[in-house]
């Protein structure tokens, strides 16, 4: 006996190969994906990326720079106080 095989002789087993496939893994419905037609002009995404998910994440980033821009002037402005205070 053989660790490495099955036991007994190929084509020794009763079920069909493909039967035991069919069993293993049934048949999906699956749809065909639609394709580009073949053009010389660039697709309207280029390298896979979605044009609506770059202009969500730059907005995003808008938003962060312009809340990070509001933070440094609101502190820069309090320690100008602070400064301006001590000076009286």
């Amino acid at each position: 006996m053989s660790i490495a095989g099955p036991v007994g002789a190929p084509g020794d087993n009763p079920i069909p190969e493909t039967t035991l496939f069919r069993r293993r893994y049934p048949q999906r419905m699956t749809a065909s994906v639609p394709t580009l037609p073949a053009t010389e002009a660039a697709p309207a995404f280029v390298f896979g990326v979605d044009p609506v998910l770059v202009g969500i994440i730059v907005v995003l980033l808008l938003i962060v720079f312009a809340v990070f821009l509001f933070v440094r002037k609101t502190l820069l402005s309090f320690s100008k106080g602070i400064r301006d205070g001590r000076r009286k």
